[in-house]
């Protein structure tokens, strides 16, 4: 996890020159994820088959049920399949101030 908000902070700074955080800061304001949820939500990107990605950020959603990110990429995952109820019952579980 160390390694992953490393290499966060870095493309940051490298997309934006004037980056204001500085690495320990940027290591300050991340929140704890467990590497399952992490590894599961990553995998799911590269899925090819629909039903492996959504199990797998099903259980990254299960495993971290306060990360909206899971949550979120299922309810686009739905929405984009046009079953509206399925997507807004993940979407409803991300704050709209995360």
């Amino acid at each position: 996890m160390e390694l992953h908000t490393r290499l966060v902070w870095r493309l940051l700074g490298t997309c934006d020159a004037k980056f204001p955080v500085s690495l320990p800061e940027f290591a300050k304001l991340q929140r704890p994820l467990q590497l399952a949820a992490l590894s599961s939500t990553s995998a799911a990107c590269w899925r090819i088959d629909d039903v492996v990605r959504v199990r797998d950020l099903k259980e990254a959603a299960r495993l971290e049920p306060d990360w909206p990110d899971p949550a979120f990429a299922l309810g686009q995952f739905y929405l984009h399949r046009n079953d509206c109820y399925s997507a807004l019952l993940w979407l409803a579980k991300v704050s709209p101030f995360a």
